[in-house]
């Protein structure tokens, strides 16, 4: 609906339909035909789910629900869905597919919720799936209106020489994922039959103050940092396993975090 995303963006090759996720009927008139979708559509933010939960579970699951009932009733097949490591409410070190899904926010509720439905669709309708859980995902051309990712927000803060904005003194630990190693998986997905979920991640942990350094080193140049404190709903650490999309999907990251903050 281009309320976050790009024309320009668009590929040429590709048709754009410009409308919602919550409108059903024009879901129904697109579909037919089609063999599967990949289905990006949502609110991403955790941090904004706090303070606005309602229009997170109206876009992101009534959406998503719209979407899956277009599919049941035009007859499309598979649904590859973008999801989120926010579902877990992480424990262990890396987190497997099995482990507590018990979101620490509202936006990872949101998520869990379609993929619970996508169980549901599969196993009334014959709808396959596959579920892909990114964790901290990053890449060329990112344009969020409001960034609020860590990657791009150091990179120009660094580059325009001003206060680097940084959560928690950098102590927390991510797992970063290139955004050409996503789109592998996507396209092995469709391959895969039944009701699927996957880890999307390198299995390596960065602290956010490490990221920090190798922003620095990259860019040649340093900048002061702008303490911002605490962050409510961050764990303080999220790595993957990416055991389960190796063994099935045949899925290996391969753009090392130093390469892609570089790209």
């Amino acid at each position: 609906n281009l309320s976050t995303g790009k024309k320009e963006a668009i590929p040429t090759k590709a048709k754009l339909i410009v409308g919602d996720i919550l409108n059903q009927k024009l879901l129904e008139k697109i579909l037919p035909g089609h063999d599967a979708i990949f289905h990006f559509a949502a609110l991403i933010e955790a941090g904004i789910s706090f303070v606005d939960p309602a229009t997170f579970f109206k876009v992101n699951v009534n959406g998503s629900f719209s979407l899956a009932e277009a599919a049941r009733i035009t007859g499309v097949k598979k649904i590859i869905f973008s999801s989120t490591a926010a579902v877990y409410r992480p424990k262990n070190t890396p987190l497997t597919e099995e482990d507590l899904k018990e979101p620490e926010n509202p936006y990872g509720a949101t998520k869990l919720a379609f993929e619970n439905l996508l169980a549901a669709y599969h196993y009334s309708y014959g709808i396959e799936s596959v579920t892909l859980r990114y964790f901290n995902a990053y890449g060329p051309w990112e344009r969020q209106v409001g960034e609020t990712h860590v990657i791009p927000n150091f990179i120009k803060a660094v580059l325009a020489s001003k206060p680097v904005p940084l959560y928690w003194h950098g102590a927390q630990v991510r797992d970063f994922i290139y955004i050409d190693d996503l789109v592998k998986a996507h396209i092995l997905a469709l391959k895969i039959k039944g009701y699927n979920y996957y880890n999307l991640g390198t299995g390596k942990g960065t602290k956010i103050s490490d990221l920090l350094k190798l922003v620095f080193k990259i860019c040649g140049k340093s900048a002061p940092i702008e303490d911002l404190g605490k962050r409510e709903g961050d764990p303080q650490v999220l790595v993957a396993s990416y055991d389960k999309a190796k063994k099935e999907l045949g899925w290996v990251p391969t753009v090392s975090l130093e390469e892609g903050l570089a790209k």
